[in-house]
């Protein structure tokens, strides 16, 4: 088990839940957006799925998820959720019997941007911060072909 706090994101054009509780990614990325013709390029969506885990017993007041779009020397914020009331008492001792929901507080976010422009090569990252310590947990290079 970690001992200190992890994630990963994923990007794709949409991201959807079933009946049954399975997720399906649709349209994933593998840390490269290619973007075929002239910019500005409009998305009509884009799925950034936010999965971050932290040690039961790492304390933390405020979680915030952000995604930033970077472009020549230039930061967008592109969503920015404060997740705090939400997880307000899941940082706290759990209960359970079941050995490994014990051990871990567990966030899985999908949002979705609609649309999502872009208007330069570039990149997009997300971050989690719990309370000031922020967390890298994914990046999405953005390219011109």
């Amino acid at each position: 088990m970690k001992k200190s706090p992890y994630g990963i994101t994923i990007f794709c054009d949409d991201f959807r839940q079933e009946s049954s509780g399975k997720y399906i990614i649709i349209g994933g990325y593998n840390g490269l957006m290619n973007i075929n013709g002239p910019l500005p390029a409009i998305l009509p969506t884009l799925a950034i799925v936010f999965n971050f885990n932290a040690p039961l017993g790492y304390k933390f007041e405020k979680i915030i998820l952000e995604a930033v779009y970077e472009y020549e020397n230039n930061e967008d914020t592109v969503l920015n959720i404060d997740l705090t009331e939400d997880f307000k008492n899941q940082n706290q001792d759990n209960t359970s019997t079941d050995d490994y929901e014990r051990k871990i507080t567990s966030v899985f976010f999908p949002a979705i941007v609609s649309p999502f422009e872009v208007r330069h090569e570039g990149r997009l990252s997300t971050r989690v911060y719990l309370d000031d310590t922020m967390f890298r947990v994914g990046t999405l290079n953005i390219k011109l072909v």
